[in-house]
């Protein structure tokens, strides 16, 4: 990683059992339409396939910024990642896609080829699959 700065995983593999406690909290704090669109259900989450972390940064938790996307730390993943075997998951302006709101602190691990070819390409998780001619139906919540 490039000095200068400091990353942490804030959250990564989750059972489903705190994946349900998620979600639940999620839905305590937020009307349903909203919440639906920050959290999975239960059984579909990519963190329960142990392929994606969330992150953050020493910046965030001193409370210098307010979220991780805000924060340089977070430019410097955004494009470096793919050299890592990651791609930012759900990224802004691509929630009719994916089915989930922007989340800039949310990566996803699929290979380092796949990845390089999803950010040469500009594009998304989805454009992906479909190029690779994988087919699946896609349930939004």
């Amino acid at each position: 990683m490039k000095q200068g700065y400091s990353i942490a995983i804030k959250s990564s593999y989750r059972s489903y059992e705190t994946q349900l406690a998620v979600y639940n909290e999620y839905f305590a704090m937020y009307d349903a339409a909203y919440a639906a669109s920050l959290v999975s259900i239960p059984g579909s989450s990519e963190h329960q396939c142990g392929l994606s972390v969330d992150l953050t940064s020493q910046s965030v938790l001193d409370g210098k910024y307010g979220t991780f996307g805000e924060s340089p730390d977070y430019d410097w993943v955004e494009e470096n990642a793919y050299k890592y075997g990651f791609i930012l998951r759900f990224p802004e302006n691509a929630g009719d896609r994916t089915g989930a709101t922007n989340e800039p602190w949310h990566f996803r691990y699929v290979g380092k080829e796949a990845a390089k070819e999803i950010h040469d390409k500009g594009w998304i998780l989805e454009d992906y699959i479909e190029h690779q001619g994988f087919a699946y139906n896609l349930r939004l919540n």
